[in-house]
């Protein structure tokens, strides 16, 4: 093979290789594109305005702080990444927006006590 035929060869395989992934675009991993679609689902998808902190933590307004805690224990015990670990993959990522949502909301009510 001469170097002419190589390089021809080589730009060949690199201009299939190019519409070949224009076509097929490449798979992210699933923990990749969950995150990038929960992002947006939580900016603009969702079409839900924020729940308030003692509606994310099921206490009253005028909670105290230890009634917040206590909300804050029995509510992120449930969604635990640890508890979910066995689940599907939709389940943990459903189970990840909650603790996050639930961890929001607490340091906003710690915050504001």
């Amino acid at each position: 093979m001469t170097t002419t035929e190589f390089f021809v060869a080589a730009l060949g395989l690199i201009a299939g290789c190019a519409v070949v992934f224009r076509v097929f675009p490449t798979r992210q991993s699933a923990s990749s594109r969950e995150t990038a679609s929960g992002s947006q689902s939580a900016n603009s998808s969702n079409h839900e305005p924020p729940r308030a902190w003692h509606e994310v933590l099921n206490v009253s307004p005028i909670a105290t702080l230890e009634e917040i805690k206590a909300a804050y224990k029995d509510m992120i015990a449930m969604y635990h990444p640890d508890r979910v670990a066995n689940l599907g993959i939709e389940l943990r990522v459903l189970a990840e927006q909650k603790a996050k949502e639930i961890n929001r909301a607490y340091q906003y009510a710690t915050r504001r006590r």
